[in-house]
């Protein structure tokens, strides 16, 4: 079982929202030992009407060859902010140019091990990437960070969201190298008697010995929802409990319950305030 990352994504811009994204996603890298890769949407150059009447293979090859190198130049002229500033980490950084029309296939082919993003993304990133499209394209787990999170530290006090889902296992399985790295670990159970496998099982006790294996202590931590709903008694007792990370595996129900009836995913990548991992 791995209990590191070896890559790391992050998805910023040059932007203040996408430098301090970067920033928080570089000391990560640094703090795990691992790679960073940032991730880049660039716009193609529009053909001049002139171009569009090029001929022959060598005159269109030549225009193209043209385009991408432009094009290479610019992106790499909008990513220097985030070479300097990982250069100031004394982090190196690999950067991947996603371009505009080919983003389904470059992003389910993204070689990493935990993409980081930002709640709301970055103002000069594409307005399709989503914290959920990237989750469902990709299908690696994802640090997502809202913008409203103060300072750069989170993964101190981690709450995992626990139903015995198979998500919620591979949340964890995949959190393991944050886990192990936590000062605390709180196994946060909402309505567990709904999913109690006998009588006299205590629901999160399975993951709680799951965990000793790798030298992780939790707390158990049972609450009932009533009527406030699952994600808000989520956001609310991981508030109340001091965590600045939640552990989520998303949509334990099928995704199209979830859009018709709405549903605890949604709505907490819709309104988290705190740092939340998430696995697909």
């Amino acid at each position: 079982m791995t209990t590191s990352y070896r890559k790391i994504a992050v998805f910023a811009d040059a932007t203040p929202e996408g430098l301090r994204l970067f920033g928080r996603a570089a000391l990560l890298a640094r703090r795990l030992g691992a790679e960073l890769i940032a991730v880049y949407g660039g716009e193609r150059s529009p053909l001049t009407p002139d171009e569009t009447f090029t001929r022959g293979m060598k005159a269109i090859t030549e225009v193209v060859r043209r385009h991408d190198a432009a094009d290479r130049a610019h992106a790499a002229e909008e990513m220097e902010p985030l070479r300097m500033a990982a250069e100031a980490l004394g982090q190196p950084v690999e950067f991947q140019v996603v371009w505009s029309g080919g983003e389904d296939e470059a992003l389910r082919f993204l070689d990493c091990d935990l993409m980081v993003a930002a709640h709301p993304s970055p103002p000069h990133l594409p307005p399709s990437w989503t914290a959920e499209r990237l989750l469902s394209l990709n299908g690696g787990p994802m640090l997502l960070l809202p913008s409203v999170w103060p300072g750069d530290d989170h993964g101190r006090h981690v709450v995992i969201a626990w139903n015995g889902s198979r998500q919620a296992r591979r949340a964890v399985t995949e959190a393991l190298p944050l886990l192990s790295r936590a000062s605390r670990v709180t196994i946060l159970v909402v309505d567990g008697d709904r999913y109690a496998l006998e009588a006299g099982h205590v629901p999160g006790q399975d993951l709680a010995e799951y965990l000793a294996r790798f030298d992780i202590q939790p707390v158990l931590h049972s609450v009932a929802s009533g009527e406030a709903g699952i994600a808000d008694t989520i956001t609310r007792e991981a508030v109340g409990l001091g965590a600045d990370m939640a552990v989520i595996g998303c949509y334990s129900r099928s995704r199209t319950l979830e859009t018709i009836f709405g549903g605890v995913t949604r709505t907490l990548l819709r309104d988290t305030t705190m740092p939340l991992f998430l696995s697909f």
